[in-house]
């Protein structure tokens, strides 16, 4: 049937990616942390482990941006933190067993982009930089999240527009 063509090339989309719908908004970081507060709570570089942990556990954070000299190091986690102890370094400082950040997102970049980056890189977090200045602190659950909401609305958007399609009287171009 026509009507199945359509919704199959719909679901693939237009590259063969994730699925859009003319009436679903893009999903990208700007509009995810639109409804996200951001709340980026840095910390210093020479700070310790412990300051950031209790911070990270006042704020109820899995992780933090680490900043040195202006610049953002790094992220600094809970599991970053598990795996010096594991290591029994004793960390000093949050340097020693932070994540290091080598690659940012930006508000305009697509949250299906920030994930495949986090997936090549292993990363669990990834800072968002505007104008060379942190703006937030991407968890990847949350993106998972996000991305499982927008693809609902586009399934039932296009939902919607089958059913208009099957109902007496109405007629396709």
């Amino acid at each position: 049937m026509a009507a199945e063509k359509v919704l199959d090339e719909r679901v693939e989309g237009a590259s063969g990616g994730i699925p859009g719908h003319p009436r679903v908004d893009p999903l990208t970081v700007k509009s995810f942390l639109k409804v996200r507060s951001p709340g980026l709570n840095p910390v210093s570089s020479k700070a310790a482990p412990l300051e950031a942990l209790k911070l990270m556990a006042e704020q109820d954070l899995e992780a933090v941006l680490v900043m040195e000299d202006g610049r953002v190091a790094g992220t600094f986690s809970t599991r970053d933190y598990a795996r010096s102890q594991v290591r029994a370094q004793g960390a000093q400082t949050v340097l020693e067993v932070m994540t290091p950040c080598r690659i940012c997102a930006s508000p305009g970049d697509s949250v299906r982009e920030c994930l495949a980056l986090m997936a090549e890189n292993h990363l669990r977090h990834l800072p968002v930089m505007e104008d060379g200045k942190p703006v937030a602190l991407l968890a990847r659950e949350e993106m998972l999240e996000a991305m499982v909401a927008y693809l609902e609305q586009v399934f039932k958007q296009t939902a919607l527009d089958q059913r208009i399609l099957g109902l007496r009287g109405t007629y396709s171009c």
